[in-house]
């Protein structure tokens, strides 16, 4: 926070209309150049610190932009041939991305009021550039054009963090909304999810180390069992979908478990679904007389209860606010319906263990020949065993190793 020096009262930045940059700046310039006050009193008597902050702002960003285009490292960075085509301004600030002369005539005009902004203008070009050079990065031009710029900016602004892999990152790949930058997309062909489609799907061409791969696994049969619906295996995105880990040797499909009445999703964790596990223990499915019926009819004196797919098998209705209702109780719909391939799950959804213990589980122990790990795409069917012939080259190798 900070104290307004004319009514001594504190203020949040935020609140003053400060950026996380200008804040920086004023700090460093308060007591030396200038005297902080707070709106009201900036309206009674103009100390002008706003006019201040933003002119250093701007003569650092300046200086940057000067500094880059003196560098020999960023020459075929400066303009693209679109650019010297079209030079004009009008036209340039609806570009990003293809060079540096839309963020200088940017800055010309007077339109980075932040450091952050011009900094990820100054990314994305870099970014773009770097996905069509094919050298490792401190062998390609712009790898040393990157370096140069976050050395300039630590001159200008040494507060400020331009390394950060997050501004980075952010530019390399687009993600689905509320994912995070350094999850898998699902499906992606770096998980075993995306491979297990790719063997569902009849029209999908696949070479002959492909064909390999199915025959093989056919001798490997999922034995992962949803704790829901009893299911085993992963289902298609808009049916029940992928299983998540929720426990040594225990799963449950991602729509089985966001759909269970207790179940709430909250930037991807998926909380109290060992609550809805344990419920569905005592639940049995209105269409299939199993248990792990977890998804209820949401009117209070309505008692039936499904599995996912058997509710959808009954004609149930799903709402996008995540409220069910049974086919008697459809007229009682007060949202918009999801349905096909609303159900898909295309973003990074894990359940949440907090306060959740597996140690007794794991004290349990486990014969080694039914041990099955799964790291992504690296599926680990047998571990084998150590023997006399394990030795080898000053290595150990299991035999039975699958």
């Amino acid at each position: 926070m900070m104290q307004c020096a004319r009514c001594a009262h504190w203020v949040h930045p935020k609140c003053e209309g400060l950026t996380d940059d200008l804040y920086e700046i004023l700090c460093r310039l308060r007591g030396k150049s200038l005297v902080f006050s707070c709106a009201p009193c900036s309206k009674r008597f103009r100390s002008g610190w706003q006019d201040v902050v933003q002119e250093v702002l701007r003569s650092g960003l300046e200086k940057i932009m000067n500094g880059l285009k003196s560098s020999p490292t960023i020459s075929h960075l400066l303009m693209c041939a679109q650019c010297e085509v079209c030079p004009d301004f009008e036209v340039v600030k609806e570009r990003s991305g293809c060079c540096l002369h839309p963020v200088e005539q940017k800055l010309e005009n007077g339109l980075y009021t932040s450091l952050k902004a011009f900094h990820e203008d100054v990314v994305a070009v870099m970014v773009e550039r770097l996905r069509k050079e094919y050298l490792l990065e401190e062998q390609r031009p712009t790898g040393q054009a990157k370096l140069s710029y976050i050395k300039l900016v630590e001159q200008v602004f040494s507060w400020f963090n331009s390394q950060d892999p997050k501004t980075w990152n952010c530019h390399m790949q687009e993600y689905p909304s509320d994912m995070l930058p350094d999850a898998i997309i699902p499906p992606s062909d770096e998980h075993s999810y995306a491979q297990w489609l790719k063997e569902q799907d009849p029209e999908n061409p696949q070479s002959e180390s492909q064909d390999l791969q199915n025959v093989n696994s056919q001798f490997f049969m999922d034995e992962r069992q949803c704790s829901l619906c009893q299911q085993h295996g992963d289902a298609k995105p808009n049916d029940a979908g992928r299983l998540l880990y929720i426990g040594q040797n225990e799963w449950a499909h991602v729509n089985c478990c966001m759909w269970s009445a207790e179940v709430k999703d909250v930037k991807g964790a998926l909380l109290h679904v060992h609550s809805a596990v344990t419920r569905g223990r005592l639940m049995r499915c209105e269409r299939c007389g199993q248990t792990g019926a977890t998804v209820g009819c949401c009117l209070t004196s309505c008692q039936s209860n499904y599995h996912f797919m058997c509710a959808r098998a009954s004609n149930c209705v799903f709402q996008c606010d995540k409220k069910v209702y049974c086919y008697k109780h459809r007229d009682l719909i007060n949202n918009k319906i999801e349905q096909g391939n609303g159900f898909e799950v295309l973003r990074r959804v894990y359940v949440d263990f907090d306060g959740i213990s597996l140690r007794r589980k794991f004290l349990t122990g486990l014969e080694p020949e039914s041990v099955n790990v799964m790291i992504g795409s690296l599926h680990v069917q047998k571990l084998g065993v150590l023997t006399e012939l394990s030795a080898n080259s000053g290595k150990l190798y299991p035999v039975g190793y699958q």
